[in-house]
């Protein structure tokens, strides 16, 4: 059944994101898409800049993806014709006014920051790929936290609802963590259960939604600091995580 899927994304002048590509890829010519970017002034850039410095604090293992630089999104889209539509922030006036116009049926977020309580009421489901065990970990840092507090990983399908990361949870996909994993490569193997949960959600969004876990238990991290992050990274290169059982999705 064709639908109307916003996306709303950031930074139209870096995103290179592979998942977000091939999602949009795999749902053109069913359904009728629009992508809305934010923060799109060049100070927005500088403190997402400044940001990751700081965050990226580790000393990581390698990526898994070699090769060609990806091309940018906004590049596939023009190739694709999709709709775009550009405004300083998703939270302000500007947003507020193409969704209501466009009337999606479905949002999906990637961002990096939350969504006001504004936004997400005015559109029936708003949908994020959260990177860590839900509902136990919510928050900034879930990847890290999961391992540290779970010793394990998973990526929930969930809807964008406030408290962060309390929304229901539609699906579930176990990630393996191998010793040569850091958090970057495990950023990748999040990406691709992302694009997985996604395509499979929208083939019957009515079945996911009617079999839905609550996602209201649980406690809410933040930042991770930089020796606890190191901490997590000995304990994936000590084999930790790589010697429990990995299941399938969880429907």
């Amino acid at each position: 059944m064709p639908r109307r899927i916003a996306f709303l994304f950031n930074y139209p002048l870096a995103d290179n994101t592979a998942w977000k590509q091939h999602l949009i890829r795999a749902l053109h010519g069913q359904h009728t898409m629009l992508v809305v970017f934010g923060k799109t002034h060049i100070v927005d850039y500088a403190r997402a800049y400044q940001r990751k410095r700081q965050e990226d604090n580790i000393q990581d293992a390698p990526l898994l993806s070699h090769g060609n630089p990806r091309k940018l999104t906004m590049t596939v889209l023009k190739e694709l014709g999709v709709p775009v539509k550009r405004v300083r922030s998703l939270n302000h006036d500007a947003c507020a006014q193409i969704l209501a116009e466009f009337q999606p049926d479905y949002v999906v977020t990637a961002l990096d920051h939350l969504l006001s309580k504004r936004i997400i009421g005015m559109v029936p489901t708003a949908l994020n790929v959260h990177y860590g065990v839900l509902p136990e970990v919510k928050g900034w840092n879930a990847t890290e936290w999961s391992l540290l507090v779970t010793g394990r990983l998973s990526v929930s399908l969930q809807r964008v609802a406030w408290p962060v990361d309390s929304g229901e949870i539609f699906m579930t996909r176990d990630v393996e963590v191998e010793p040569t994993d850091g958090m970057a490569s495990l950023r990748e193997k999040c990406q691709a259960v992302a694009l997985q949960l996604y395509t499979e959600f929208f083939r019957d969004p009515a079945k996911y939604e009617e079999t839905a876990r609550s996602g209201r238990e649980g406690k809410t991290y933040y930042v991770m600091n930089r020796l606890l992050k190191q901490q997590v990274l000995e304990q994936i290169k000590a084999g930790r995580f790589s010697r429990r059982q990995v299941g399938g999705a969880h429907d």
